[in-house]
């Protein structure tokens, strides 16, 4: 499977809707194409139709037809399309939206959950409430998400915590994420697993440890993907020299640049101009 690109991974921060609902909810169809990025909302994707590669938290997701997949919040996640007609619901909720009750718990859940026909009626529920915009539609499709949240609570939750243990869960996230931008930012830097450590305040086993973790990949891996993915929008973009391109995201030895482009994109650097032309 050909990867989406990731030279883009950062932090999302997301809008408040036009109306000022508090819950960002979107339906896509025939896309689910997104880069690598993280934000504090916890997102819901519900798949009427499947066929999308996603990344969500360390696990590799093919969805099908029926899925639900959870990033919880600050949790990198990707998307990429497989085939035509896919067709899913999102629900971002904010980093409050448990606190609105007067809860003082914070949970988490599965990265996927499949066949579950009571989540595929809900979803429909919350989506036609929200977008029939009838008189007092907000306050019906808040209380659908929560009918929702708390059926995800009482079957699927994998761990309940308190708000100081998710308040150092998401303070370590965000530092290791905010590392994970500023690698992106200097891809074409000589950058060490030991000098990326260093950024994240962690020794070079640990930060190995959680890189293959949270990204998938090792960092030196994630590295090379990020330099190849930058030097294909060089190639699409720019009438750079292919040797220019490869110095310009961090390789001196063209040859060995070009090998391992055509690892990661499938062609060499000058078929894939050529082909993007």
């Amino acid at each position: 499977m050909n990867r989406p690109p990731i030279d883009g991974i950062k932090y999302q921060k997301v809008p408040v809707e036009a109306d000022n609902f508090p819950l960002r909810l979107r339906r896509y169809r025939n896309r689910a194409d997104f880069l690598m990025h993280w934000h504090d909302h916890a997102e819901l994707l519900f798949f009427m139709k499947g066929g999308a590669s996603i990344y969500s938290g360390g696990e590799e997701i093919e969805t099908r037809d029926g899925d639900l997949v959870i990033a919880n919040s600050g949790e990198l996640h990707r998307g990429d399309f497989r085939d035509r007609g896919v067709n899913y619901y999102c629900i971002q909720l904010p980093p409050d939206f448990f606190s609105w009750i007067g809860g003082g718990e914070r949970y988490l859940f599965p990265h996927c959950i499949r066949g579950d026909a009571a989540i595929a009626g809900m979803f429909d529920g919350i989506y036609r409430a929200y977008w029939g915009r009838a008189e007092g539609y907000k306050y019906v499709t808040l209380g659908r998400v929560y009918e929702l949240t708390g059926y995800l609570i009482g079957k699927y939750r994998l761990e309940t915590v308190d708000e100081r243990i998710y308040a150092a869960r998401s303070a370590r996230l965000a530092r290791f994420n905010t590392v994970i931008d500023t690698i992106n930012q200097n891809c074409a830097l000589p950058l060490t697993t030991r000098d990326a450590a260093a950024l994240a305040h962690l020794s070079e086993y640990y930060f190995c440890h959680l890189f293959k973790e949270r990204v998938g990949l090792s960092f030196v891996s994630y590295l090379n993907s990020a330099r190849v993915q930058k030097a294909a929008s060089l190639l699409r973009n720019t009438r750079m020299s292919i040797t220019e391109i490869a110095a310009q995201v961090g390789y001196g030895d063209v040859n060995y640049f070009s090998r391992l482009f055509k690892r990661e994109i499938g062609v060499s650097p000058r078929q894939y101009r050529e082909e993007k032309q």
